[in-house]
Parts: C-alpha cells; sequence; structure tokens
C-alpha cells in the first residue's frame, strides 16, 4: 500500500471526461476498421507466434516480443482466430495511448498540449495504421512516452517513483527488447537523481517484474544459451553501422516518410524550436536549471533512436517511433505557444490538421484497384484492396491446386502473408523477380508449413522439384513477361491476377525482373 499511496497518482480527481472519453475514442477508432487479412511481412511472423513460438523460424523474428506476443496469447483464449487476437491487442494500446499521451502533456506542459498530443496519437496516420494491423509498434510510443514522464517526474519535480521506473523500463523492454538501446539512457537520467532508497527499488522493480517475464521466455526459448545463439547473428547483420553518403541518400526519405505521416501538418511547427535554439543562444540565462534538466530529458529521449535510424538501420516509420514519440509533444507544445493568445484560432487548427491526418489516411490512392499492394504504406486504401485480393487469391488457389504439385512463386511484398495462409504448399519469393538491387536480388525465401528459409542464389534460376506439375505466380499485380512458356492469366476480385502455367522436373527457368524464360 506504501508504494501506491508513493506514486501520489491523481488520474480520476480531474478531467474525469477524458479519462473516459480518450480510450473509448482510441479503441473505436480502430477496432471497427482492424485488417481482415495478414497486410504485411512481420504480422504473420506475430501471430504464428502466439501458437507456435520460434525465433529459429523468425516466428516472430528476433529478439522476440516476449510480452507483445504474451498479449497475444491471452487475448487469443477468447477468440478461436489468432489474428485477431493479435489485433485486439493494437486496439487495446490506441486506447491505452490516447490517456498516456494526453498525462505526458498535461504534466510536462499544460492540458491543452496534452489534448493536442493526444489528437495527434488519434489521428497520425502511422499510429492509425499500427492500432488496426498486426504490429507491435503502436505501443512503443506509449511506453516511451510513459517512461519519459516517470523521468520527468523524477528530475524535475523530485518525487521518488524509482520503483515505478523500474518495472515501466522492463515492461518497455520486454515488448520490444532492442528498444533497451533507445531506452537505457533516459532510465539511466532519471535513476541518477533518484535518493539512495529508491535506486534500490528500482532495481527491485525492474529485476522483479524482468524476471516475470523473462524466465517463461527462456523456458520457451530453449534456454539462454540457445536465446543468444539465435539472437546474436541477428544483430550482427543488423547492426552495422554506416556512414556514407550512399547511407544518407538511401535514409533520408525514409526519415522523411515517418515523419510527415506521423506528425502530418502538425510537425510544421517543430520549427518553433529553432526559435527557442537561437534565443538560448543569444540569452544564456534563459537556461535555467529546470529548462536545462526539461532539454536533456528530450534529447535521451529523441537521439539514441534517432542516430539509429539514421546511421544503422529504418526500413519505415515503425522503426522511427520512439523519437517520433517525443516530436510529437515537442510540436504540440511549439502549437500551443505560438497560438496560445489566439484560442479560437488554435481550436480552428488543430481540427483542420487533424482532418488532414484522417484524409491522409482514408484517402483512396487507388480506387480502380489495379496497383501493386504497397504494405507498408500508411494508407487504409491499401489495407482495404490487400482484404479482397489476398483473400480471392487464397480462395481461388485451396480450390483448385493441389499442395503436393503445385509450387507458387510469390513478390517478396506479400510473401509471408501468403505463406499464413497456403500453409502446406512450398512457397517462394524469389527477389530476382523483383528487383535488380545487387543488396539483395540474390536473396530467395522459402516457406513450408511455417518453416521459414533465407538463401542466397546467384544463379537466378528456378528448377523444378519432383512431383510438381504446375507453378502459379502471385505478382501482386505487377506484370511480367514469359519466354517459352505458355502461361493462363487469371482474373480475380478487386483487379488481382494471377500466373499459371504446367511444367516438367526437367524443366529450368531463368528469373529476371518481372521476367520467366524457359532454358
Amino acid at each position: 500500500m506504501k508504494i501506491i499511496k508513493s506514486l501520489k497518482l491523481k488520474f480520476f480527481r480531474k478531467n474525469l471526461f477524458l479519462y473516459f472519453l480518450l480510450p473509448i475514442a482510441g479503441i473505436l477508432s480502430r477496432v471497427f476498421f482492424l485488417e481482415k487479412m495478414q497486410s504485411h511481412w512481420d504480422g504473420p511472423d506475430y501471430t504464428i507466434a502466439i501458437q507456435h513460438y520460434s525465433l529459429k523460424n523468425f516466428t516472430p523474428s528476433p529478439p522476440g516480443y516476449p510480452l507483445y506476443i504474451a498479449l497475444g496469447k491471452f487475448f487469443s483464449f477468447f477468440t478461436s482466430n489468432p489474428h485477431l487476437a493479435i489485433l485486439l491487442v493494437s486496439a487495446l494500446f490506441a486506447g491505452i495511448g490516447s490517456i498516456i499521451f494526453f498525462k505526458v502533456g498535461e504534466i510536462i506542459f499544460n492540458k491543452t498540449v496534452g489534448i493536442i498530443a493526444s489528437v495527434v496519437f488519434l489521428t497520425s496516420p502511422t499510429l492509425y495504421f499500427f492500432g488496426i494491423t498486426a504490429n507491435p509498434y503502436g505501443i512503443l510510443p506509449t511506453t516511451a512516452s510513459l517512461l519519459a514522464i516517470i523521468v520527468y517526474l523524477i528530475v524535475l519535480r523530485k518525487e521518488n517513483y524509482g520503483f515505478l521506473l523500474g518495472i515501466v523500463l522492463s515492461f518497455a523492454i520486454g515488448v520490444r527488447p532492442q528498444d533497451a538501446m533507445f531506452l537505457l539512457p533516459l532510465a539511466i537520467y532519471g535513476f541518477i537523481y533518484l535518493p539512495k532508497k529508491d535506486k534500490t527499488l528500482a532495481i527491485i522493480g525492474f529485476l522483479g517484474s524482468f524476471l516475470v517475464w523473462f524466465i517463461p521466455f527462456m523456458n520457451l526459448v530453449g534456454g539462454i544459451n540457445e536465446y543468444l545463439r539465435l539472437i546474436l547473428p541477428f544483430f550482427q547483420d543488423q547492426a552495422k553501422p554506416s556512414f556514407s553518403i550512399a547511407r544518407f541518400e538511401y535514409i533520408l526519405p525514409i526519415l522523411i516518410k515517418g515523419f510527415s505521416l506521423t506528425l502530418g501538418l502538425f510537425g510544421i511547427f517543430v520549427i518553433y524550436f529553432c526559435k527557442v535554439v537561437l534565443k538560448a543562444l543569444r540569452k544564456p540565462k534563459y537556461l535555467t536549471r529546470s529548462r536545462l534538466n526539461l532539454i536533456i530529458l528530450f534529447l535521451l529521449w529523441l537521439l539514441p533512436s534517432f542516430l539509429f535510424n539514421l546511421f544503422i538501420r529504418s526500413d519505415h516509420a515503425a522503426h522511427q517511433m520512439t523519437y517520433l514519440s517525443a516530436l510529437i509533444f515537442l510540436s504540440s507544445y511549439a502549437m500551443w505557444k505560438s497560438s496560445q493568445k489566439y484560442k479560437v484560432i488554435l481550436f480552428g487548427l488543430v481540427v483542420f490538421l487533424s482532418l488532414f491526418n484522417l484524409y491522409t489516411f482514408f484517402r483512396n490512392r487507388d480506387p480502380q484497384m489495379v496497383k501493386p499492394y504497397v504494405s507498408q504504406s500508411y494508407h487504409y486504401s491499401e489495407i482495404v484492396k490487400n482484404n479482397i485480393r489476398l483473400s480471392a487469391i487464397i480462395s481461388y488457389i485451396k480450390r483448385n491446386y493441389s499442395v503436393k504439385t503445385t509450387l507458387i512463386e510469390t513478390d517478396p511484398e506479400i510473401f509471408r502473408p501468403v505463406t499464413y495462409y497456403l500453409t502446406n504448399f512450398n512457397i517462394y519469393a524469389y527477389s530476382s523477380l523483383d528487383t535488380n538491387s545487387p543488396i539483395i536480388t540474390n536473396t530467395v525465401h522459402f516457406s513450408y508449413h511455417w518453416n521459414y528459409k533465407l538463401t542466397v542464389d546467384k544463379t537466378h534460376s528456378l528448377f523444378i522439384p519432383k512431383n510438381i506439375t504446375t507453378i502459379i505466380i502471385i505478382p501482386n499485380n505487377k506484370n511480367y513477361s514469359f519466354k517459352n512458356i505458355y502461361v493462363e492469366k487469371v482474373y480475380l476480385s478487386a483487379n488481382a491476377f494471377i500466373y499459371k502455367f504446367d511444367v516438367k522436373a526437367t524443366d529450368k527457368y531463368f528469373l529476371s525482373v518481372h521476367k520467366i524464360v524457359r532454358e
């Protein structure tokens, strides 16, 4: 009871209406738009992990997402559909995140900033996407923000929240273990300011809650030695820094897209901090101790994640959630600060920019449904297109083809969703059919019975296994050309199409970008 009292959390003493409205808005705005079919690479991995946890088969990918999968497992007790179970985790944290964002903004700045931050969270295209797809990334802004506010209360308000600091850090790492790289500097900053007694409580809180999930997790993966054997090659491959110009040219559009699709036009207000920096440089007295501590807090919140994305790895906005969550609060504060004297204009801006965010997410980018599907586009119309197309393709193949005599080649973009539904088929994704990029053109993905393998083939040749008489190409609506092959093009719903042709075991095929030649 002493620990509970020491938290001094006054969540229900004021703003009671918002504490009910925001979570309900977060959950209801997502739950009616949940994806019906697996829509991206990682989603099937998480869903399969609920039923068959195997880091070896990348279900899920290392280092494991233990608490995220555990939450999905919990919801699976209430539904026979594991995909729906993992989606309910996303919808739940849309509700939790909306109230956390409000409270963090209110405590650090004021109530208006909290409301703006929550509105950005609820309308952001990327966060909307994470709330209706099988993704852990919608949880990350919430855990990062929750840790940041505890550190804020410890450092700037001298609250003794060591025990809570340890628990929240443990939970954040349990959701996505690699986030320890981004959150530990922030946690250490808070830890330094704790009294000796609360430092002990912080360690107890962290170790106690950490062991609660870590011991079962180690038992699940086969022990600590097996776990390290599986994850070390992953980190060695994925954590190679690059400081080249080519890297900068590659990553800059990804970072800009992540920023624009997370904050939308709200992000314009980040420019306000250029004025703050200039003022601090001209007037050093402006940097009071409390302001300096707040600046350090935000730098520790922003920089580790941003630098990792900039120099090591970032494929899309999902990897940028830690530092983007901090930018949501900064842009919300800047918006309030620059418009606080004009409340009507501020209200109008919030409404307009929120509607713009929603328009960006829900705008139909392909009304005729003729373009290839893009899994990480963060647009709802792509999810709808995938729901219709993938469902039609899966149903058609299951009805008409035998798993024993059919080989399936699919576009890498939709490889994992296809393997989730066509479990018993031999399924390949040759990167050479999709790109001539020297980085990935030689890679070949293979799946059978949810067993995944990644191999390298520099010959770009397809040999026909014994007993296979039919090849089906699922090209993700990319037109292929064929030479020396009689091919039938089958049209399905939403203008989706597949190719199919008969083969013999002696046949050999050469693959290049969107082209197959029988030799």
